[in-house]
């Protein structure tokens, strides 16, 4: 920013644009845990299994009633049943909360609000930079978890039937 010349002008509208770049990243990398990738996990939900808050968790016990705020609480606290079990369980509540739909949704506010600023700042090289920031920092690598479902083994049946 110093580059740019004198920081004076620059100071509040830069916070804000990296807090909004941050909020919408750390909802990507949130995302992102629960597709098992490279830049997380090879497991998919380990960060929610492993009771590290995220927005993702915040918005299912928001949206989600008592019972199955309940259970999904319980899920959490429970370390000695199957994990693969546990993750579909989850993954199933934050589904039926929407959560996956509605992170996506802030993450898009949270980009639109970093670009909004990026917009109003002068010199036109510094604001080009900070569109490369967003274009690189919110990278959708993280493929929109919302129509994430579990497949179900077939029950067997007898060919003679």
């Amino acid at each position: 920013v110093r580059l740019a010349g004198s920081i004076d002008n620059y100071q509040e509208p830069i916070k804000l644009f990296a807090r909004n770049l941050g909020v919408a990243f750390q909802i990507l990398n949130d995302l992102g845990d629960w597709q098992g990738d490279d830049n997380n996990k090879l497991a998919a939900g380990l960060d929610t299994l492993g009771g590290r808050p995220t927005v993702l968790l915040a918005l299912a016990l928001d949206a989600l009633d008592g019972e199955d705020r309940q259970l999904l609480l319980s899920l959490l606290d429970e370390e000695s049943s199957n994990e693969e079990e546990r993750i579909q369980q989850v993954r199933h509540l934050y589904n039926q909360a929407g959560v996956f739909k509605k992170a996506m949704r802030l993450v898009d506010k949270h980009q639109q609000r970093a670009e909004m600023i990026a917009d109003d700042i002068q010199p036109e090289d510094f604001r080009r930079l900070l569109y490369y920031l967003i274009d690189t920092v919110l990278e959708r690598q993280v493929e929109e978890a919302t129509d994430l479902v579990t497949i179900e083994p077939l029950a067997s049946t007898d060919a003679g039937s």
